[in-house]
């Protein structure tokens, strides 16, 4: 199925839409909408329906004072994967990683998530040799 997508920078209008999204790929709701100048999240819509949505981080490096990327919670609506979204989406954030002079992008992305992986992959991004931990704290 080829369909007609725009990508366009996240509204507060978009919730509920994107919550869907989030619910559906990663069992987690959007809680409040905080946005400033280290955080931009894009949408991708499709016949007046949020079908993708991703979050992109900029952070400073302490040490070596290099602008650092993080891609987040990239995912386009089950019915609507397969059509270029997820591609054109990355292909929007890198862009946007390039204008901030990013040294490197960071994204993780589960060892079940193959599609994921295979097109993260393909897009010129490599896997580290590392694992990451984390302690939960609530």
């Amino acid at each position: 199925m080829n369909i007609r997508y725009y990508i366009r920078y996240y509204r507060k209008e978009d919730l509920f839409g994107v919550n869907r999204l989030l619910k559906e790929n990663f069992s987690i709701e959007k809680t409040k909408d905080n946005a400033d100048d280290n955080h931009i999240e894009i949408v991708t819509t499709s016949d007046d329906m949020i079908v993708g949505y991703m979050l992109i981080t900029f952070m400073r490096d302490f040490v070596t004072n290099d602008v650092i990327c993080f891609f987040d919670y990239v995912c386009v609506l089950k019915n609507y994967r397969n059509n270029g979204i997820a591609k054109s989406m990355l292909n929007m954030a890198i862009d946007l990683a390039k204008a901030r002079e990013a040294k490197y992008i960071q994204l993780t992305s589960s060892w079940f998530r193959n599609e994921a992986r295979k097109l993260y992959q393909d897009m010129g991004f490599t896997i580290r040799d590392s694992d990451i931990f984390r302690k939960e704290l609530v």
